[in-house]
C-alpha cells in the first residue's frame, strides 16, 4: 500500500523544518517498546513506529477483509487507535502484540458494524513476487492463491488467524502466542488442526509455494 495515503507517514519536522539527523538516528537505533514510550506526544517517535508497523498491519488487514480499501481504511483506523492509546501502553507488553490487538479489534468491530463474518475474499489480486516478465508463472500464482483462499474459508476464525499470523505476517509462534492470548504450544497444535484441515483441500505443494 502507498503508505503516503495514510496518516503519519514521514517525519516530524523541528524547528527548521527537519529533525537533526543525531535524533533521528538516536530514535531509529530504539527498540519497539522504547520508541513507543516516547510516542507518547505523537511526534516523530510515532511517525518512525508507523513506518515500522504499517505495511505489516496493512498485511494482516488485507487478509482479514474482503476488500483492499477497507483494509485501507482499517489500517488508518488502527494507527489512530494506537496514536489515542499509546499513553496507556505499558514497555513489559511486546509492542507488536499491542498493536496486532488493536488490529484484530479494528476487524471485529468492522465486521459487527457490517454484520458480516471475516472473509477471505478477493485475496488473489493481491501482488506476489513474480516479475512482470513472467505472466504465466503470475497467473499460476493467482489460481494457486485462490484454491488456498476458498479453502481457509473453511477453517474456524481461530484457525484462520493464526495462518494468517504465522504464515502472512511470519510472527513465530511465541509471537501469535501473545497476540492471542494463548500458549505456543496451543498455538501450534491450532496451526496443525488448520493445516491438516487445508491438506484435505489443497495440494500440500500448493500450501508452502
Amino acid at each position: 500500500m502507498d503508505a503516503r495515503s495514510l496518516p503519519f507517514s514521514g517525519r516530524a519536522p523541528g524547528r527548521d523544518g527537519a529533525l537533526a539527523p543525531s535524533t533521528e538516528r538516536a530514535l531509529e537505533d530504539l527498540p519497539d517498546e522504547a520508541l513507543a514510550v516516547r510516542a507518547k506526544d505523537g511526534g516523530p517517535a510515532f511517525a518512525l513506529i508507523y513506518d515500522r508497523y504499517v505495511d505489516r498491519v496493512y498485511r494482516y488487514l488485507r487478509y482479514r477483509t474482503s476488500d483492499p480499501r477497507d483494509a485501507e481504511d482499517l489500517t488508518s483506523d488502527v494507527f489512530l487507535r494506537a496514536l489515542r492509546a499509546i499513553g496507556r501502553y505499558a514497555p513489559r507488553a511486546p509492542f507488536y502484540s499491542w498493536i496486532y490487538r488493536i488490529a484484530r479489534n479494528a476487524v471485529v468491530d468492522h465486521y459487527r458494524a457490517r454484520r458480516e463474518l471475516a472473509s477471505f475474499d478477493d485475496m488473489a489480486d493481491r501482488p506476489d513476487g513474480h516479475p512482470a516478465g513472467d505472466p504465466e508463472g503470475h497467473v499460476i500464482a493467482i489460481d494457486r492463491r485462490e484454491r488456498v483462499r476458498r479453502a481457509m474459508e473453511h477453517l474456524p476464525d481461530e484457525q484462520q488467524e493464526v495462518i494468517v499470523l504465522r504464515f502472512i505476517n511470519g510472527l513465530s509462534p511465541e509471537e501469535v502466542a501473545v497476540v492471542i492470548g494463548k500458549r505456543a504450544s496451543a498455538v501450534r497444535d491450532i496451526q496443525f488442526r488448520a493445516l491438516h484441515a487445508l491438506r484435505r483441500r489443497v495440494a500440500p505443494e500448493e500450501l508452502v509455494s
